[in-house]
């Protein structure tokens, strides 16, 4: 036998050599998470709970909260109003309403929205601000953080436009990883006011899925209120008054306030003067030809003719700061709807309740010889899948509320947040009946008081009705053959099932 060679003599400072094999394996511990892994695991955790969690406490409306509130007695009341409103219901009607407001504008133009781009519609609209800058007039433009974050800060248009001297744009809270909270609870009122005598307020967001007739697919349709002062706007609690100067009050209680910083004060990393000089040159050019193809007078006669006489505009609102709230607008839109001696018509693009507002809805329905219909997007129709997807679980416990559920499937989507009540009472805003428009987001409507209004806004919902199916309780289609008019793809039924699954414990987010 040859004898073993012997083992090499180790260097001084070097470690002695591991044995090779399985058994020095298993003497190495394993670590689930390197150090780096661990650190992004946390932030990751930071992030997540510190943006999701502070929405899952929904604060209610306790005694004092709701005696603060006004009486529903004095959203009938006749006080001498001056103002006259109409309902704006088609998207090209939105879009040239818009455009005539701002050319009207000799003082001021404030306007705020969730969601402004610079696609046709969103430049026809920044393109007219342009002008009424260069006119003189006072432009604010206030967004929701999102949409300056995503989309204006790489935008030339929205530069040249924030570099004129007669323009400021503000963002509400904007987004922040270090202050994760802000990324939900956003900034969701779209309002447009004009020299404190002509008042836009509604649901639609500024660009070409919710305006114009550009081709864009599946626009959606929305319903907005335009108020006219045709005699100034008075003072509040005075013989004479306008829901105006209130509408203007609120919006500069965000805009004033700590929670909306001036943005766009200098150029994107990546963009060059000379980008944003060329985009102001065509927008003065396209603001020019736009008016040279509209030469509408836009005179006291031209918004006369368009409004009709109403008995009172109120504005209710939520409350302004970001993060959760109290549901101040649900509380008074329930409040209203229970004085209806005989029917409740409530339209909304989503039905998202927790168990207080499912309460509420059908506290509704208790009042003998009292209907209420619910009208909302079909599965099929729905914009927003993961409203739709939480809606195909949730639908028994809206049908166990007692009210008819029907739901909308015409050829595109609708976004119209409409209150109908009795035949003297309508609300129209950008609230939806869910969960994030009650207690997360600032939102605002307005309750316009007065017959022929109503029957204007129920005209349009009528039409809404003849292209909805009413849901019986069995889950089916009150329809002769027992069918949906539309059937759901299966490829879209099955995302719905799974996100409505995902979704669910998220529900106060929707």
């Amino acid at each position: 036998m040859h004898a073993r060679p012997a083992p090499e003599p180790r260097r001084p400072g070097r470690p002695p050599a591991r044995r090779r094999g399985r058994s020095a394996s298993r003497t190495r511990p394993r670590r689930p998470f390197t150090r780096p892994g661990l650190a992004i695991l946390c932030g990751l955790c930071y992030l997540v709970g510190a943006a999701v969690l502070p929405f899952a406490h929904q604060p209610g409306m306790d005694d004092a909260d709701r005696a603060a509130l006004p009486s529903v007695g004095t959203y009938r009341a006749k006080d001498g109003s001056t103002d006259r409103a109409t309902i704006v219901e088609t998207n090209i009607d939105a879009l040239i309403t818009r455009l005539h407001m701002i050319r009207s504008a000799q003082r001021e133009v404030l306007v705020t929205t969730f969601d402004i781009r610079a696609d046709n519609s969103g430049t026809d609209v920044i393109a007219a601000l342009f002008a009424a800058a260069d006119r003189g007039v006072r432009v604010r433009l206030l967004t929701d953080g999102q949409a300056e974050l995503l989309r204006m800060r790489s935008t030339p248009e929205f530069h040249a436009l924030a570099q004129h001297p007669n323009v400021e744009i503000k963002a509400y809270s904007p987004p922040s990883g270090i202050a994760p909270w802000t990324i939900f609870g956003r900034y969701h009122d779209k309002i447009v006011v004009v020299d404190d005598r002509l008042l836009l307020l509604g649901g639609r967001n500024t660009y070409d899925f919710f305006l114009g007739g550009y081709p864009t697919d599946h626009p959606s349709g929305d319903r907005e209120t335009l108020v006219y002062a045709p005699d100034g706007t008075g003072t509040i609690g005075g013989p004479r008054t306008s829901v105006i100067p209130e509408v203007r009050r609120y919006a500069d209680a965000v805009w004033y306030g700590p929670d909306a910083p001036t943005v766009l004060t200098h150029l994107t990393w990546g963009m060059s003067q000379r980008e944003v000089d060329v985009a102001a040159a065509g927008l003065r050019s396209h603001a020019a030809a736009q008016e040279a193809n509209d030469p509408t007078v836009l005179d006291d006669a031209f918004w006369r003719g368009k409004t009709m006489a109403v008995d009172r505009v109120t504005l209710l609102g939520n409350p302004s700061h970001p993060g959760t709230k109290k549901p101040v607008v649900w509380t008074q839109l329930m409040a209203l709807a229970d004085t209806a001696r005989t029917d409740v018509v409530l339209q909304t693009p989503y039905y998202v309740a927790n168990r207080a507002m499912t309460a509420d809805v059908a506290r509704l329905t208790q009042r003998p010889g009292r209907r209420v219909r619910l009208i909302l997007n079909s599965a099929v129709t729905g914009d927003n899948v993961v409203a739709s997807g939480d809606y195909r679980y949730a639908r028994p416990d809206v049908l166990a509320t007692g009210a008819e559920v029907w739901e909308f499937f015409g050829p595109d989507s609708s976004h119209a947040k409409s209150t109908a009540i009795d035949d003297d009472l309508s609300v129209i805003g950008s609230f939806n009946l869910d969960q994030l428009s009650a207690y997360g987001n600032t939102e605002s409507v307005l309750v316009i008081a007065g017959k022929d209004f109503n029957a204007a806004l129920r005209g349009h919902m009528d039409a809404a009705f003849a292209e909805a199916a009413r849901v019986k309780p069995d889950g089916t289609y009150d329809t002769p053959s027992g069918e949906a008019p539309r059937p759901l793809p299966a490829r879209r039924a099955v995302m719905l099932r799974i996100l409505g699954v995902v979704t669910w414990p998220f529900r106060f987010l929707l």
